[in-house]
């Protein structure tokens, strides 16, 4: 009895210091946008530290598309490289904060850059 407890307490320790299973942003992600009509969605699949997907994008009063995503995640630190249809890539660099939130910056190559969270869906 004694070991069954002590082995049940090693994998609750190891789950809480970064040990657990990989899937931790697995899922769909939304963009906490404050400007109506405008969303980005991306559906993450996460292997050991990489991160891959896909999504949709919606700019205010403006066009709608895809975008394919790459990146790492080493807990809590994420980086995404966001790649539209029509040729800009943004870079999110952020943590996630809880199993339901991101929270970071999003950026382009030019400089432009704004905080930008995330909730699952």
């Amino acid at each position: 009895m004694r070991q069954t407890l002590f082995v049940l307490g090693l994998l609750s320790l190891s789950c809480q210091n970064g040990l657990a299973p990989t899937g931790d942003v697995q899922g769909t992600w939304v963009a906490d946008f404050n400007l109506p009509g405008a969303n980005l969605v991306l559906s993450l699949a996460q292997l050991h530290d990489s991160v891959a997907g896909h999504g949709t994008y919606q700019i205010e009063a403006g066009r709608a598309g895809t975008v394919r995503v790459d990146g790492a995640y080493d807990r809590p630190n994420i980086t995404l490289a966001i790649h539209y249809d029509y040729g800009l890539t943004e870079n999110y660099t952020g943590a996630v904060v809880d199993s339901q939130h991101m929270s970071g910056m999003l950026g382009d190559s030019s400089g432009h850059a704004f905080a930008l969270a995330f909730t699952r869906r």
